[in-house]
């Protein structure tokens, strides 16, 4: 089995999340960001799993660009997608969204997010340490990726191969 991890991510999670997914998926399995806007092959590769964040309550236009394309190109693939937000109430609210865009040919999970502004800058560095602050504030525990549902969702990937 070749599996493809499509990263469409702004600040790291959606990366770090790919690099837990690929450790349960069965075969070889390439992650590839665009960041760069690489050319991508999708008829390569038996299953294509595509990573998005929410930001502002809207997904990568990378993403939308990418699986748009691999849609088009595959009309047949099931393609897979998961979505990383911070705001984990918004989950379900989110893969609706996606099963929408996708017109349906999609498997989705959403597997939690984090508050991290490391690799942010200006205006999102800041906003990023006031939620996180506030959570603090209120003694709620921070966002997180949910390793189990990567888990799962590799799980359910493996098993439709075989």
């Amino acid at each position: 089995m070749k599996n493809l991890i499509v990263v469409n991510g702004h600040l790291g999670s959606t990366y770090k999340a790919g690099e837990i997914l690929k450790d349960y998926l069965q075969g070889d399995t390439e992650i590839i960001d665009t960041i760069n806007k690489p050319k991508i092959n999708f008829k390569e590769y038996d299953n294509l799993i595509f990573g998005t964040n929410v930001r502002m309550f809207m997904f990568n236009k990378r993403f939308k660009r990418y699986s748009k394309k691999a849609l088009k190109l595959l009309k047949n693939k099931k393609l897979y997608c998961y979505i990383l937000g911070a705001d984990i109430t918004k989950g379900d609210t989110y893969k609706n969204k996606v099963e929408k865009f996708l017109k349906g040919n999609c498997e989705t999970v959403f597997c939690g997010g984090v508050l991290d502004s490391a690799n942010a800058k200006g205006f999102s560095a800041k906003v990023i340490e006031d939620v996180k602050n506030n959570l603090l504030k209120e003694g709620k525990a921070l966002p997180e990726i949910d390793v189990n549902s990567l888990k799962t969702f590799a799980d359910k990937i493996n098993l439709s191969n075989n």
